[in-house]
């Protein structure tokens, strides 16, 4: 899976200043993209077509800069890192039935 970084430029202490972070929807959650041609052919539709680096973006054309922004936003296309799902107990303790007391209640087969 990849995603699309927006890294921002703005002087030191500007106020209001958006941060870098990852392209969102309108609900909030993170784009992902299958391929990096997917990726790109999403920033082609907004745009974003001028390749910088081999997977660095930015705008083409006139862009008015904000209060505080020295130069237009980068989009960079990134690989995102596999989520392991987080477990109560590793997999050595799944015979486990419960606790009683300061003992475990193991259950062998029996």
């Amino acid at each position: 899976m990849y995603y699309i970084l927006v890294k921002y430029y703005y002087y030191n202490n500007t106020l209001y200043a958006p941060k870098d972070s990852p392209m969102e929807d309108a609900w909030g959650q993170k784009l992902t993209f299958k391929s990096v041609d997917e990726a790109r052919s999403f920033l082609a539709s907004i745009d974003v077509d001028t390749q910088l680096t081999q997977q660095t973006y930015t705008t083409s054309g006139w862009y008015s800069l904000a209060h505080g922004e020295y130069d237009r936003p980068d989009y960079q296309i990134r690989k995102s890192r596999e989520e392991k799902k987080k477990t109560l107990f590793p997999d050595e303790e799944l015979p486990t039935i419960g606790f009683r007391g300061n003992k475990k209640i193991i259950n062998n087969g029996e």
